[in-house]
Formats: C-alpha cells, structure tokens, sequence
C-alpha cells in the first residue's frame, strides 16, 4: 500500500458543513452537484452543427465506468491498468495527469463479469479529500491534492459483505461527516464512517450488495439515507442508521443498478431491468412510522443503468438491455407510457436546463430536448468507442466524456 498521510480534524473540519451539492465550478459526486443528473444552467448548450463539437483535448485512460469529478480546476476519476486499480487527478484545461494513486488488485476479474475490471464506482470530494471505492469493495479516503492514503477499509471482509457478479459498484455518499457506503454483510448491508478518520459510527440492514449508490431525500423536513440492494429499497436515519422502512424489489441476477429518484410530492421511483421494471413508491407517515405504499409498477418499462430523471409529472429514462433501447417518457402518477423514442442506443443523460445532453453506449453523444410527443435531437456526433457508459461531467459550458479507451473535454458552452 502506498504511502499514509494523516491529516489534521481541524484542516478537515472546515469543510464539513459543506454541501457537495454546492454551486460553482465543482462536480464533486456522482450524478452531479444534487445527486439527480440535474444542472442549473446559465446559457443554453451550443448546437453545434454539421463539424462537430470542439474537442479540447483528449488521452488515452483505461478500463473502467467511472465518472468524471471536476474541483478548482482539477478532474477526478479512477481507472484500471495492468493488474492495477488506479485513482488519478488531471489538469481540467489540458488533461495532463497531476497525480496517480495505485494499488493492486490481482482479484479484479472476479468482478468483470465480461465488461472489463472496472472500476465502476464514482468517488465522491470533500473539502482536501477523496474518497473512492473499487471494484472489489475497497474504500479509501486520500488527499485531494496528491493522492496520499489517509485511510482504507475493505468493506467485503470487514462487513462480511458479497462481491456482485459484475463487481462492486455503488458510489460513497457523503452527508454532513460521515461517509455511508453499502456493503452487504448481515446486519451490516450499509455502513456509516467517520471522514476524519474512518472510524465507523453505524452499521444496519441485512441485504446483500446490488449495484446501485445511495442517495438523500428529504421527507418532512427530515433527511433519509435511501439505497436500493439487491433485492429491496431501505430508508434509513442518516445520523443513526435506523430502518425507517423497506420495500422488496427482486430482479434476475440481483442486477438493481440505477439510482432511485424522489419526487416533491413524497413519491419514490425505483427502475431496474430483467422484466422487473418500475415502481413508484409513496412515502407517508402512519403514526411514528413511515410507510411505503406501491402506487403502480411497470414491469415493460426498466432502467437497466444510467440516469432516470423527474421533470414535472414525468420519468424520463433509457428503457431497454440488451438489443433496442427507447428513450422513454411515462407518467409520474400512474406509470403510463406516454412515449418512446428510437434515436438513442441505451444512453445515459444529463438534465440541463430545458436541454438534455445525452451520451448512448455506442458512444454518440447529444443535444436534445423533450415535449409531450417526443425528443428533438438538436445536433448529434459520433465520439467515443462502445461501450459508453458513464454519464457526462458539465461544469461551465465544458463537458468530460470517457469511455474504456480515452477521456476527453468537450467544449459546449454557447456564444
């Protein structure tokens, strides 16, 4: 293991009561600054005709699916090379690597299921920290600026915790100073750590690994961790980790993998696919409880991966696996197909604005936006290599694109 660095409670301290969802020039999480694969824009993205977006630069990475993190003019991501788990820090102006964390993972393959050794996971900034998870459930905290191990668990043996079929793949969630994480053992399926230090505060659940990260909602007025395992949906006290309440949803191969997404009305989509589908939950509260009550499921209409995303009173999602994908609108209250659109292979997406960014897995990347009869692609362009799974990175009009091969900053800000 490379070198330990410990850093003071005070340097860190300071950043605690930071929101990781906090404006600026930053994309310090996975599915971006709210956790929804939602930005605020300033300006429109630019259309950018028939020559193509401006293509800043680009490199060669390496395997993995994980997603771009951007912080005062520095990116983040994790790859891996050569029997070797890899955290690496680049310049956001030219892409040239500032500095690279390594660590062996001779076990890899255990978790590559046919799509390379990963990693999948995305990690997560806070404050003059990183924290990132691989592809065999190793967890580490490291300095932001040089890579320095600060701390590291390994969340399978110590939890007790399973190794997914395609590999360990949720992303650490920050909230307030702790660091929560699945990790699948026997009353320990997720797991709250201290970020100072590592120190472990709580441990709760018994459900196994799936795929899927977990998020923060808020729900009368009160915060609740929620993280859909493999084979139900918990809400639980993030301070304490109390189930709150749970929902069974089973898939084949135990495949949940795209994030759950809250509603303002209290209704909670779950999406997955193998013919399990969706499921819209509605919270409520019953006495000193919180239930939740199946309002419809759709079991034609799943999320494999990628991103789902509420607007108004409408899910929008990639729907499809293996074979033709439909970009697809259903109504939010009565899980009704509205309708579906043929121009995307399965693809992933960023709500921006009035405008969609969409990137599908056979790497062509999109400007769009949705009305009540369909898609209208604005402009489209062949970028990356199949399979492109990772959602695009946007911050101040540049986008950050990877896939298994190469990473490259695209330049899509309007005039």
């Amino acid at each position: 293991m490379p070198r330990i660095r410990r850093l003071g409670q005070l340097t860190l301290g300071a950043y605690l009561m930071l929101s990781v969802g906090q404006a600026g020039a930053q994309w310090l999480q996975f599915a971006g600054p709210t956790r929804d694969f939602r930005v605020q824009a300033k300006k429109p993205l630019k259309d950018w005709g028939a020559k193509g977006p401006k293509i800043v630069w680009q490199h060669d990475l390496g395997e993995g699916y994980s997603s771009i993190l951007c912080d005062a003019g520095r990116l983040y991501t994790m790859y891996h090379k050569d029997g070797q788990e890899i955290v690496i820090c680049l310049n956001a102006a030219d892409g040239k690597t500032v500095w690279e964390h390594k660590y062996p993972v001779p076990d890899a393959e255990k978790g590559a299921g046919g799509f390379g050794p990963g990693p999948r996971s995305t990690p997560v900034i806070v404050g003059d920290r990183i924290f990132a998870a691989g592809i065999t459930g190793v967890l580490q905290c490291l300095s932001k600026d040089d890579g320095a191990v600060i701390w590291v668990h390994r969340l399978l043996d110590e939890f007790g915790g399973n190794l997914p079929q395609w590999g360990y793949a949720p992303s650490p969630l920050a909230w307030e100073d702790l660091l929560i994480a699945p990790a699948g053992g026997q009353g320990k399926a997720v797991v709250a750590f201290q970020q100072t230090d590592g120190k472990v505060v709580w441990t709760a659940g018994a459900n196994q690994n799936g795929y899927s990260s977990p998020i923060v909602i808020d729900f009368e007025h009160k915060p609740q961790v929620v993280v859909l395992m493999s084979s139900a949906v918990l809400g639980m006290n993030p301070r304490t980790g109390e189930e709150l309440w749970s929902f069974e949803h089973k898939t084949m191969y135990d495949v949940n993998a795209a994030l759950p997404v809250i509603g303002p009305d209290n209704t909670l989509l779950i999406s997955s696919a193998y013919a399990t589908g969706s499921r819209a939950l509605k919270l409520s509260r019953k006495g000193e409880k919180i239930d939740a009550t199946e309002l419809w499921s759709n079991t034609r209409n799943g999320v494999h991966h990628g991103a789902i995303a509420r607007i108004g009173d409408s899910y929008y999602g990639s729907v499809g696996m293996i074979g033709p994908a439909f970009f697809t609108k259903l109504d939010a209250k009565t899980g009704e197909q509205k309708w579906k659109d043929r121009s995307f292979r399965k693809a992933t997406f960023l709500v921006v604005g009035e405008q969609l960014l969409v990137i599908d897995e056979g790497g062509k990347l999109a400007v769009a936006t949705i009305g009540a009869e369909g898609m209208n692609i604005l402009c489209e362009e062949p970028l990356l290599s199949e399979p492109a799974w990772t959602v695009p990175t946007l911050v101040d009009g540049r986008a950050y694109l990877r896939d298994r091969k190469v990473i490259m900053a695209i330049e899509l800000a309007s005039e």
